[in-house]
């Protein structure tokens, strides 16, 4: 990790874990977009959390963007610390159907 993170604005934070980001949004949910690898989560969204006010029990979604494994591996750790929903893409289904709660269709958010 290069640095702890990099307010976009008051309520999105962007956190860079090592060569890819995570986006971690707050509103009425908690969402975080992407979830890096598994040698980076959780330890390396937690000084964002904190900047939201926020811990790890906190985190509602995990947003993947698409299935690779660098956006993808943080996933387990994040949902055993939350219980976090996971949505991704629906065209990502046959990458991540056992790892996803819900299968995000073109607009949908």
């Amino acid at each position: 990790m290069t640095a702890d993170f990099v307010e976009v604005t008051p309520n999105i934070l962007m956190v860079p874990c090592d060569f890819v980001s995570v986006v971690i949004a707050k509103g009425e949910k908690l969402a975080v977009m992407d979830s890096a690898t598994a040698t980076t989560m959780p330890q390396a969204i937690l000084p964002a959390l904190a900047h939201l006010g926020c811990g790890l029990a906190d985190i509602d979604y995990v947003i993947n963007t698409h299935g690779h494994w660098d956006h993808v591996q943080g996933n387990p750790a994040l949902v055993a610390a939350s219980g976090a929903k996971v949505w991704i893409p629906a065209a990502e289904m046959e990458k991540l159907s056992a790892v996803a709660d819900h299968f995000l269709a073109d607009g949908e958010i």
